[in-house]
């Protein structure tokens, strides 16, 4: 999760390198973490595939909303 967050943070920051390969440690942990649950089934590998840049994105804002009662990160306000 934290890599996802770096991710996204910088891909806001308009960091493509430094996203890209928070994007790659990202699914790498993912995929870990599958691994560790023993051997991989279609299910994960499916649902490992389905972790794109927009899903990503998609996951760490509404983590973001829901622990800061639906204002979300400081960072993306514009008050």
């Amino acid at each position: 999760m934290t890599t996802a967050r770096l991710f996204v943070l910088e891909t806001r920051l308009g960091k493509s390198a430094a996203a890209e390969l928070a994007l790659v440690k990202a699914r790498y942990w993912n995929l870990k973490r599958y691994e560790l649950g023993g051997p991989l089934t279609e299910s994960d590998v499916v649902e490992y595939q389905s972790l794109t840049p927009d899903r990503i994105v998609e996951m760490i804002d509404q983590a973001d909303k829901s622990m800061t009662q639906g204002r979300g990160p400081k960072y993306t306000r514009t008050e």
